[in-house]
């Protein structure tokens, strides 16, 4: 299943977002994973809806998650701000995998950025982009993540949909890679799309780029700089069983003999591709919690069951031994009575043992008698 979007999946889904996300005012914010956010959006004349924010995606969901009981401090912190604020512009970081939202209130005015790369990550910064507080503190050599930094967008790559042919051919010159490699990562398309520029074209995605002819550079080129126009609309690719496999701004050939399902946007798409997974993800891991904690639960169970089996034998134990005290109350009294005399006389215990040992008192007999003072009795039968 596909797990990431693509610069090209990112720029059309700000796009919608921009537009979906008009004059909606935050209710309240939730953390629900370590990197993932719910943001409770009103949209006057609807009602609720949540916009998710997590490492490899965002949109705007039509699918309930729950919400912790208790909130983490960075949830506590973005509802201090942005309560009460309208998203004003939900746009991209030039041609890269982040989205920037725009909040706005009465004399305040937020951004929430969102990079959807490497781990991910939710930054919050002020008017000048001073970061006050972000989902995870992060280092690289040319900049920093962390609460009080100036926010820096990565190292800039390139822009395919506005590059010229002249610039493809001065990247492709001297190139050692192959094609799909250097759609993917020298023009920042990602390995999916690279994979399907190559299926359009009729280019064998392991050639050299620096083998290609003209004529197929030429193909090449048309294809990269018409990705915004494409037709068809956006697609929910599904296997043959019904699970999603992948939400696509348009068809792609890669998947052709697969259930295709047309939605009304593409922000549909992403929201049923990712928002079952999560949901299964975190049924799964219910169903695995509910098994440890009844496993834990029977084996707590076993043992109590066991413990009063031995219980109820110590009571049958304990109630006859009662119950042979009480009959043998008088001998028993006699034996303390010779015990104390021997006492009186200085007999060691060993020597009490001897003279004591299988007498016979009545109903009882003496087995022993240890040097702690204690005496051992056997009821004749």
């Amino acid at each position: 299943m596909r797990s990431e979007l693509s610069s090209l999946d990112v720029k059309i889904l700000a796009h919608e977002l921009n537009t979906l996300l008009e004059g909606a005012r935050v209710r309240n914010v939730y953390q629900i994973g370590d990197h993932e956010l719910k943001i409770k959006l009103f949209f006057p004349g609807e009602g609720n809806r949540d916009l998710i924010i997590a490492s490899n995606y965002l949109c705007l969901s039509s699918y309930e998650r729950s919400s912790p009981s208790a909130p983490t401090s960075y949830a506590m912190q973005l509802r201090k701000h942005l309560k009460g604020c309208f998203i004003r512009k939900v746009k991209q970081a030039d041609f890269d995998r982040i989205i920037e939202f725009v909040f706005e209130g009465k004399q305040c005015f937020y951004l929430l950025v969102a990079e959807l790369f490497g781990s991910g990550n939710i930054i919050f910064c002020d008017k000048d982009k001073k970061i006050l507080g972000v989902l995870e503190w992060q280092k690289w050599q040319h900049r920093r993540i962390g609460v009080g930094e100036l926010y820096h967008y990565p190292p800039a790559g390139i822009n395919p949909l506005t590059l010229d042919r002249g610039g493809l051919d001065g990247l492709i010159e001297g190139s050692e890679k192959n094609v799909v490699s250097f759609l993917a990562s020298d023009l920042n398309l990602g390995g999916l799309l690279g994979e399907e520029l190559c299926l359009r074209a009729g280019i064998k995605k392991q050639r050299k780029i620096s083998s290609l002819e003209a004529s197929e550079l030429d193909d090449l080129f048309k294809l990269i700089r018409g990705l915004g126009d494409l037709e068809g609309g956006p697609v929910l690719v599904s296997d043959d069983e019904g699970n999603p496999v992948a939400a696509l701004p348009f068809s792609y050939r890669k998947y052709e003999g697969l259930r295709i399902k047309k939605t009304s946007s593409f922000n549909q798409a992403v929201d049923e591709l990712f928002s079952n997974r999560d949901i299964g993800e975190i049924e799964s891991r219910l169903d695995k919690q509910y098994e440890k904690k009844k496993e834990k639960l029977m084996h707590i169970k076993k043992t109590q069951e066991q413990t009063i089996k031995r219980l109820r034998k110590q009571e049958v134990d304990f109630r006859r031994s009662g119950d042979l005290i009480y009959q043998s109350m008088h001998e028993l009294n006699k034996l303390l009575e010779m015990v104390d005399e021997a006492r009186a006389k200085d007999y060691s215990w060993e020597e009490m043992n001897e003279r004591l040992s299988g007498r016979v008192i009545g109903s009882l007999k003496i087995l022993d008698v240890k040097k702690n003072g204690s005496i051992i009795l056997d009821e004749l039968k």
